[in-house]
């Protein structure tokens, strides 16, 4: 499952964390891409520092 998350405040970074180091069972999810107006964003650094897409406008999803 492909995930874009619009909104990279700390929550979104939660996220990320919890999927990097959650086993799933039935699911493999994987977040490909954050959106958020700030660039200093917690969630939209921490993408950034994986590589993932990463914009401040959630119409190029």
């Amino acid at each position: 499952m492909n995930i874009a998350v619009v909104g990279g405040g700390a929550r979104c970074r939660i996220l990320l964390e919890l999927i990097e180091k959650h086993v799933f069972a039935e699911l493999n999810p994987n977040i490909i891409a954050v959106a958020d107006i700030k660039n200093d964003a917690p969630g939209l650094v921490k993408a950034k520092e994986k590589g993932l897409f990463i914009t401040n406008d959630y119409n190029e999803f």
